[in-house]
């Protein structure tokens, strides 16, 4: 065989599959084959390095193209043998150089491919192979898409997704081998794999593995066995690109919508891709079934009579909330539905969360913490316990959290739409997905027919589906109006308005409206009035579209008006009416035409006739279109005047009302219908123009309003109507007539000075009659330099009433006075002191390394004020009752708009008498004392009391959810109240070796340099000593030096804890701005730069650790900064809060809406820094943060 090649002058080397086919035509094949014997038995002494890669080696070019069976048997086992040597690199080497040539030639290739994929598995199966098996997969998935690529131009022949597309029967069967022996091999790997789509995203194959997938979709008719396996093989592939990581379905997304341009006109292929966003973006959720049992409290045996079964019940046959569940047990045990309770893991559920939910949140985890980490889950079915409440004692344990308000905020749950509005790069171009849909709707509404088309239907639907969707988001609507996709989906809404498909639940005009009404309502009045200045000079084909829009909105609202309305037609409907005003602009002749259509349903107005039922859903229709028409688009209500139809209002009003007299008459009652239509046409006319306003004001129809709207009108529905004209006319901001204006102002304020002078009189009146000792009543007449004053004698009785001020202050929720009006009279507060653990005091102030929990008390409140004695006398009435109430906080829970409540906290006057505030003040004690059971001082209690509240504001907890009312205002509030029972505590002569040992413990704590990373007894010791820093510094110390140590303990402990990989978090990574020093120049003279901010990306993980400590420690220095002067020494607390109660209240209440919008919504570190006045000491002491924590690694 050497010698055959030899004799054309081929070297060995150089052998191609042509000198192959001319040995075999030679017949000099046998001494070939011995060559290759030869050459296998060399080869089996080589070594990894003597294998060198070639495009161009021989053996591979056999693999490939050879025909000859015994050839290629003979190379595979020479390959094979390599394997077996170890030198599987140099020989995947190759064959990857060779692996679209093979693709090319894939009928003869088939061992070459059966090779590839053993070579690959065994190249790959090191634990250092996994990065290069992704890389290596992303070039075969390079090399298959194209070959799909080129079997689709092949053997389909057409436009792709064009009507009447030609397609063979069938491919060969042997067509598609080397791809699916490829994409097994890929699959295997890839499923394999813990990290899957991080390794997918990261070398780039969302895109290749979505074209594959869509490329052989196209083949769908012509597929044989091998292109319907690889099919199923990129199904799976598809899969794996879904993960629950929110940023990898956004990094899925966006490569969906990067393909969108790339397969313009292929429907199929558009329609897939929105298919799969879309499904994304807004998940169905599926309703899963599984089983639950129901079990009686075992404390409860002898108070509910029977039991529900003990089998396991399928959640199918119930519905699906806990609600019904409830109404099962309540039913069957004849029990009241209100006083029963749901427990599922020994959590309270609340009956409007989702079964399904509470099954996979609260049961499965549950489960899971039932087994060691790595078993496999025991499913069982869920219990439900259920009980009757108050039985056992108030309720101790936690509330369910789930998160089940995801579809409650549009901005969470369509979050992911935010990829339409990123920038991708399409052929070179940089675009958004928007600007992509813009493009292709713009295209689709080129051709009108093909619009119409059944085939491009669905691809309409699902693109408005996912625009919908990302209508539904803030930036979402910027960037589509930006995108100026309002003209495109008004064009395609009309087309499909204009044809007579039957309207669906969910139809594609609906959606449409729904995208255009949220894409109007985000436009500022502002940008509407340039928008329609703008429009002023506008094309003749601008006005015959917007004639031609107007008049399809017209026909389709007519349509839908003459047939029996239902929920669908009325909302379809309403949706028209609103874009009519934006369709019609200013043009007169759309404008026009939009009276036309409605004028012969306001011809019984001209000829004094009562309106048939048939008419008015027209005239409704009309007054809808007026009222949301706006004041920079008043084309139609010209039209309305120029038609003379404002002046048939009027007559019609003037007939009906003639005078006042006439108002409440049967007449204006028996036509009470008609003439409310006739007003609301009128309102609607008059809005934003100012001669219609005139017209009214000088017919005299406007005075005939006002006395309508007077509150001695008998019908309420005319009532109610003027009174919106009048308001409507008086409100500044939509004055353009002043003369109306001024008119209707001078005439309301001269009735409100006519009304105070008569109540005065009746005032005077009644005291005159009350008075006491009255010296006269007469009326003295004396000069002055000046002028002359006639004074009034007035009784002792009613000058002593005149001293008397208006309550100004906190006012009792019964009485209604406060300590304005009745200085004396102890007020309090309910608050709600709910059970939690807190460490016991000895073992904390003996600094135990293991620290024992008891019960204390965290208290909440909606701050509903109320006097001592007013709770006490209602509390007595209420156990009059003829079904008495002896629970105490039953009737204060009504009182306290129904906010549990168990306790009730004094809050001291400076005129309350010392002895009345301390039995208040027992009463709160021993209320905290008794709830808590722990035999723990009332000191303790309340230092943990108020260091839950901060600890539930610095976790950003509801704190309404265990009282069900009360704000972060009024908890707020609840802050420098308890400070002063902890102040009026730690006074007491009793408690001073208590405080001696909490105060070693204080310093001994802030003086620790160790890094011990945070579990719940070390937060729990930070927060304590944080809190006790009130008790044992004052503001410079705590400005000075111990606030920044308990700021570096924060940090050292969240660098601990992140490096022992206590917490994992899946957050992805958040800008920061992160202080760092000043630049610091070698040259003496040279002073220093000022501070800067630099922008660096900070991992996530720090802020999370640190956040909500250092609102903590916020929150603390927001009360060395408000009490500055009582922890300074300067002024009892006691006294200070009793002096300017009303200020303090204030200052806390403003200190809330700032802890809402700034300290609540922050996730960037230097915000939460700057919030505890920091900076300065961290850039100044410690060069910047970022050398801080360089310095605590």
């Amino acid at each position: 065989g050497k010698a055959a090649f030899a004799a054309e002058g081929k070297p060995v080397d150089e052998i191609d599959p042509r000198d192959i086919s001319y040995v075999h035509r030679k017949g000099e094949n046998v001494e070939f084959l011995r060559y290759l014997e030869e050459s296998r038995e060399r080869r089996s002494g080589e070594t990894e390095h003597s294998i060198r890669p070639s495009k161009r080696n021989w053996m591979m070019h056999i693999l490939i193209r050879s025909r000859s069976e015994r050839l290629k048997a003979l190379v595979y086992d020479i390959l094979i043998e390599l394997i077996d040597k170890k030198l599987t690199k140099p020989l995947f080497d190759m064959m990857l150089m060779n692996f679209a040539d093979a693709l090319s030639n894939e009928a003869e290739a088939r061992d070459f491919f059966d090779l590839f994929s053993t070579t690959f598995n065994e190249y790959i199966s090191g634990k250092d192979n996994s990065e290069k098996g992704f890389k290596i997969i992303r070039l075969l998935l390079e090399d298959c898409e194209k070959y799909l690529a080129r079997l689709h131009k092949t053997y389909v022949v057409g436009e792709p997704g064009a009507e009447g597309e030609k397609r063979l029967q069938v491919l060969e069967t042997e067509v598609g081998y080397g791809v699916k022996i490829t994409l097994t091999a890929a699959n295997n790997f890839l499923k394999a794999q813990a990290r899957v789509q991080e390794g997918l995203q990261r070398e780039r194959m969302v895109n290749p593995i979505i074209n594959a997938m869509l490329l052989a979709r196209r083949l769908a008719s012509v597929k044989n066995q091998n292109i319907q396996d690889c099919e199923s093989i990129l199904n799976e592939l598809f899969g794996l690109l879904h993960s629950d990581d929110q940023e990898d379905l956004y990094q899925f997304i966006l490569g969906c919508i990067s393909l969108l341009k790339q397969y313009e006109g292929d429907f199929d292929a558009q329609i897939f891709l929105h298919t799969q966003i879309a499904g994304l973006i807004n998940p169905t959720r599926k309703k899963i079934a599984f089983q639950f049992m129901l079990r009686k409290a075992p404390t409860q045996e002898e108070f509910i009579a029977g039991k529900m079964s003990s089998q396991a019940i399928n959640s199918t046959d119930f519905g699906d909330r806990v609600k019904d569940v409830a109404e099962r047990i309540s039913k069957d045990l004849n029990l009241p539905l209100e006083l029963l309770e749901l427990l599922v893991a020994n959590q309270l559920v609340e009956f409007d969360l989702p079964l399904s939910l509470v099954y996979e949140q609260v049961w499965i985890e549950h489960l899971r913490q039932q087994v060691a980490e790595g078993q496999e889950i025991q499913m069982a079915p869920m219990i439900i316990v259920y009980r009757l409440k108050g039985v056992d004692g108030e309720a101790t344990e936690n509330h369910v959290q789930i998160s089940d308000d995801m579809d409650k905020d549009p901005e969470k749950k369509f979050a992911l739409a935010r990829a339409f509005g990123e920038l991708i790069t399409v052929n070179t171009v940089q675009m958004t997905g928007l600007q992509v849909i813009a493009e292709e709707l713009h295209r689709l509404n080129q051709d009108k027919q093909m619009l119409k088309s059944p085939q491009v239907r669905p691809l309409i639907k699902v693109i408005i589906r996912n625009l919908l969707y990302t209508s539904k988001i803030q930036f979402g609507r910027a960037q589509m109006t930006q995108a100026n996709l309002v003209q495109d989906l008004l064009k395609i809404l009309l087309l499909f308005l204009a044809s007579t498909h039957e309207i669906e639940e969910e139809s594609i005009e609906d959606h449409i409206l729904t995208i255009i009404d949220s894409l109007l309502t985000e436009e500022s009045e502002q940008n509407l009035e340039v928008a329609s200045q703008m429009e002023v000079e506008t094309s003749n084909e601008e006005r015959e579209a917007s004639l031609e829009n107007i008049s399809s909105c017209l026909q389709r609202i007519g349509q839908l008006l003459t047939t029996s309305m239902n929920t669908q037609k009325r909302r379809l409907v309403r949706g028209l009416l609103k874009i009519i005003p934006y369709v019609t602009k200013n043009y007169e002749d759309s404008a026009l035409t939009v009276v036309e259509f409605f004028e012969p349903s306001l011809r019984p107005f001209a000829h004094f006739e009562d309106l048939k039922p048939e008419l008015i859903i027209y005239v409704e229709s009309l007054i809808e279109i007026l009222e949301i028409t706006p004041k920079n688009y008043q084309m139609i209500r010209n039209c309305l005047l120029k038609r003379d139809i404002i002046e048939n209002l009027l007559n019609y009003v003037r007939n009906v009302l003639t005078d006042e007299s006439m108002i409440n008459s049967e007449a204006v009652q028996k036509g009470e219908r008609d003439l409310n239509l006739a007003l609301r046409l009128l309102h609607g006319s008059l809005i934003g123009h100012g001669e219609i306003q005139n017209l009214v004001f000088e017919s005299g129809i406007l005075m005939l309003i006002y006395k309508l709207s007077h509150i001695s009108t008998k019908s309420r529905l005319l009532g109610r109507t003027a009174e919106s004209i009048i308001e409507h006319l008086i409100n500044q901001k939509f004055v353009v007539n002043k003369e109306v204006h001024e008119f209707l102002k001078s005439k309301r304020d001269a009735e409100k000075n006519e009304r105070k002078l008569l109540a005065e009189k009746k005032r005077l009146a009644i005291l005159s009659r009350m008075g006491r000792g009255t010296q006269s009543t007469a009326m003295e007449e004396e000069k002055q330099s000046e002028s002359s004053k006639m004074v009034i004698e007035k009784p002792r009785f009613q000058l002593d009433l005149e001293k008397i001020q208006e309550e100004i202050g906190l006012k009792c929720i019964v009485c209604q006075e406060g300590y304005t009006l009745a200085p004396k009279d102890l007020l309090g507060i309910y608050v709600y002191a709910k059970k939690v653990m807190i460490p016991k005091e000895k073992d904390f102030v003996s600094d135990r390394k293991t620290v024992s929990n008891v019960q204390g008390t965290s208290s909440l409140t909606h701050f509903t004020v109320i006097h001592f004695k007013c709770h006490n006398t209602a509390v007595e009435n209420e156990r009059k009752l003829r079904k008495p109430k002896f629970d105490e906080w039953e009737g204060a829970t009504i009182r306290n708009s129904h906010t549990k409540c168990n306790n009730w906290l004094p809050i001291k006057g400076a005129a309350v008498p010392q002895g009345d505030y301390d039995v208040g003040l027992k009463k709160f004690l021993d209320g905290i004392g008794n709830i808590s059971g722990s035999g723990e001082s009332k000191l303790w209690l309340l230092i943990n009391d108020l260091r839950y509240l901060l600890k539930r504001l610095s976790m950003k907890e509801d704190l309404s959810k265990h009282t069900k009312g009360g704000s972060v205002e009024h908890n707020f509030q609840l802050i420098p109240l308890l400070l002063k029972v902890i102040f009026h505590q730690a006074a007491i002569a009793d408690n001073n070796l208590r405080l001696q040992a909490m105060k070693s413990v204080f310093f001994t704590f802030i003086e620790r340099n160790e890094a011990k990373e945070f579990d719940d007894n070390r937060s729990t010791d930070l927060q304590i000593c944080t809190l006790l820093s009130l008790l044992f510094s004052n503001p410079e110390e705590w400005n000075a030096k111990i606030k920044i140590k308990f700021f570096l303990q924060i940090l050292k402990g969240a660098k601990a804890s992140i490096a022992s990989g206590s917490k994992k978090l899946e957050v992805s990574p958040i800008k920061s701005s992160v202080f760092q020093s000043p630049m610091i120049s070698n040259q003496p003279d040279q002073q220093s730069a000022p501070d800067v901010i630099a922008e660096k990306t900070l991992g996530s993980d720090l802020v999370s650790y640190v956040e909500d400590k250092l609102i903590y420690l916020q929150l603390v220095d927001t009360i060395f900064d408000k009490f500055s002067e009582c922890l300074s020494g300067k002024i009892d607390i006691d006294t200070y809060l009793s002096q300017n109660l009303p200020k303090v209240l204030e200052v806390f209440d403003e200190e809330a809406k700032r802890y809402r919008s700034q300290i609540r919504t922050t996730l960037e570190l230097d915000a939460l820094i700057k919030s505890i006045n920091l900076n300065q000491v961290i850039v100044g002491e410690y060069g910047g943060l970022e050398h801080l924590l360089n310095r605590l690694a």
